[in-house]
């Protein structure tokens, strides 16, 4: 079986949808899912995978937070 590293940008092409790189990527993981090939992945482009899209997919205002919250005794 045939062994394919993924950088970070194709992990971020396929979860945030972004095209064209996305149907690309979408075939890399259905090979993966037949077995065809066996996808690795650094340990590291999963914090940044979490950075990056909590940045892009995130509120663009922040959420009001009642003034009870910060209330000290």
């Amino acid at each position: 079986m045939k062994r394919v590293f993924v950088d970070t940008t194709v992990l971020l092409d396929f979860l945030a949808d972004r095209k064209p790189f996305s149907d690309a990527a979408a075939h890399l993981f259905a090979a993966a899912g037949q077995q065809k090939i066996k996808i690795h992945v650094s340990a590291l482009s999963f914090s940044n995978l979490y950075y990056i899209l909590r940045q892009s997919l995130s509120h663009k205002l922040p959420i009001p937070i009642p003034s009870a919250a910060y209330t000290t005794q």
